[in-house]
């Protein structure tokens, strides 16, 4: 990772998943809202239907149902620092 090249290349996905978790956020936001209903609520049910997927060192949590990543949709979520983002694949730390 310590390699110019491969920080550029990192810099520019990191871009690319929020770009396109802001493109998604019309169409995906329903996610979001049931997502923090559930958190206000404990619905510990609803948080066994939604994605495991996550990157906890960058404080992403995937919004999604379960299984979602079958029908070709990325991981859709926002950042520790509330930044909508949208990214495909785990990390090493899901």
């Amino acid at each position: 990772m310590s390699d110019p090249e491969v920080r550029r290349l990192a810099g520019e996905i990191e871009q690319e998943e929020f770009r396109l978790g802001q493109e998604l956020s019309t169409r995906l936001q329903p996610f979001q809202e049931r997502y923090d209903r559930a958190v206000t609520d404990c619905d510990v049910e609803l948080f066994s239907r939604i994605c495991p997927g996550k990157h906890v060192r960058w404080g992403r949590i995937c919004f999604m149902d379960a299984d979602h990543e079958m029908a070709g949709e990325p991981h859709w979520g926002r950042t520790a620092d509330g930044r909508l983002i949208a990214w495909v694949g785990s990390a090493p730390d899901d």
